[in-house]
């Protein structure tokens, strides 16, 4: 077998395997490899090159000087690999990659479609890429970029989402007994791959500094376009999926079996509802506000509350600009404090509206659309029935509109927020002596 102890000196894929030779590789797999390594560039001399000469170049057959012989590599063996090959005991037994989708809506399934070795494909690296990652990508929203007059399909997304997918294999120690899993559920993808991270959590999210357990399969996906520059790829992982404003990705390691794991969120921190909820109680100037302080509230809301600590993980701030930007949030009374020192929690001033509207800003009001004004005027509509019960008693209690009602007294509150952003009432006063006014009338 083969271990990874010695990777700063020999990367663990460049080891010689024992009794294999070429034909234990798929000739249909390297010959699809060289079509697409000539789509890429096709006036590389190394696709001049017979199968032999050319798995050399790329690290998957070796000539050891040293030890007097030659063979077949443990990267050339997965890349290119017949599975049943693979493995063999000298091989690499316990290989088993396995891609599952769940978007089913009953618990009771354990998955809706699985790509494994099922013995009517050759399951070596190659073809497991070129099999999952066309469905991985499809649950992503399609660019359309045009460069120089052709449609670019790449965003920076899907370079993200590639590189996450290649990490997992190329990063993987093949050594320990455990499988590379791929999942896609509905709200994010997972990768898990045996082994431990060669760097520190906090240097991964750092970027720029990268320690690749098999070199020779990282060449081998970088060649035809599937993984960028060695060091790169993290820092194109967090850039992808920063820039669709999803959530942060996470990534995890655990032991015995050693295995990493990371998390790409298909849940985006500025999705519609957050914003269409964070206009509707501040007002539509809210977007105009400072980017990260916009998404410090998005977040807020999609999770409820916040801290410094998870903070960091959503924006590219440090502890003590986060703790300068959560204090404006508060002053400006967008967030409310809870708790003291690190442990402090943030929540959404949900009140905001509601007490921040005084006598001085009584007279202004803003531009009410037709149709907002249809909606509430419904004499079954929930927001309806509060705006007359308001008009008949301008100093009833939220606790007396939820009994009317028969809501929570938080949903009276946002429904109250609402008709007080659409221009229908205001709440004078911040006391137990306030009450509301009437600015719009509805027959």
């Amino acid at each position: 077998m083969f271990a990874d102890a010695s990777i700063d000196n020999r990367p663990a894929d460049s080891c010689i395997l024992h009794g294999f030779t070429l034909e234990d590789i798929d000739r249909e797999s390297l010959m699809q490899y060289r079509q697409r390594f000539v789509s890429i560039n096709p006036t590389h001399p190394w696709l001049s090159l017979d199968d032999k000469d050319l798995l050399i170049k790329l690290g998957g057959y070796r000539i050891s000087r040293t030890e007097r012989r030659e063979g077949l590599t443990l990267a050339g063996l997965l890349m290119f690999g017949r599975y049943n090959s693979i493995v063999d005991p000298d091989g690499c037994p316990a290989y088993f990659p396995d891609y599952k989708e769940y978007f089913s809506s009953h618990p009771e399934d354990r998955w809706t479609a699985r790509i494994y070795p099922d013995g009517t494909w050759e399951a070596n690296l190659f073809q497991f890429y070129i099999k999952v990652f066309q469905r991985l990508s499809a649950a992503l929203p399609k660019p359309f970029t045009l460069q120089n007059g052709a449609r670019i399909e790449d965003s920076p997304t899907h370079i993200a989402l590639r590189e996450a997918f290649v990490n997992a294999l190329i990063h993987c120690d093949y050594s320990v007994n455990s499988h590379i899993t791929v999942n896609l559920y509905k709200d994010r993808y997972t990768f898990s791959n045996p082994g431990s991270l060669l760097i520190s959590i906090s240097q991964y999210y750092q970027g720029g500094e990268s320690v690749c357990r098999n070199k020779a399969l990282q060449q081998m996906f970088m060649l035809i376009g599937f993984a960028e520059k060695a060091g790169s790829g993290i820092d194109k992982i967090l850039q992808g999926w920063k820039q669709a404003n999803f959530r942060k990705p996470q990534v995890v390691e655990n032991a015995n079996p050693d295995k990493v794991t990371l998390e790409l969120p298909l849940v985006s921190l500025l999705s519609e509802e957050a914003i269409l909820y964070l206009k509707t109680l501040f007002g539509n100037d809210i977007t105009t506000i400072e980017p990260d302080k916009l998404l410090t509230l998005a977040t807020c809301y999609s999770e409820g509350s916040v801290t410094n600590d998870r903070l960091q993980l959503v924006i590219d701030k440090h502890s003590t600009d986060i703790t300068r930007l959560l204090k404006e949030l508060c002053n400006a009374h967008y967030l409310i404090p809870s708790g003291i020192g690190r442990g402090t929690r943030y929540k959404i001033n949900d009140e905001f509206r509601l007490y921040c509207v005084d006598e001085m800003v009584v007279g202004k009001t803003a531009s009410v659309q037709t149709e907002q004004v249809y909606l509430v005027n419904q004499p079954n509509n929930v927001r309806y029935q509060i705006y007359n019960l308001i008009v008949e008693n301008k100093r009833i209690s939220r606790k007396e509109l939820a009994h009317r009602v028969g809501i929570a007294q938080s949903a009276v509150q946002k429904h109250i927020a609402i008709l007080i952003n659409m221009g229908c009432i205001a709440k004078v006063g911040r006391t137990k002596g306030s009450y509301f006014k009437i600015l719009k009338e509805f027959k």
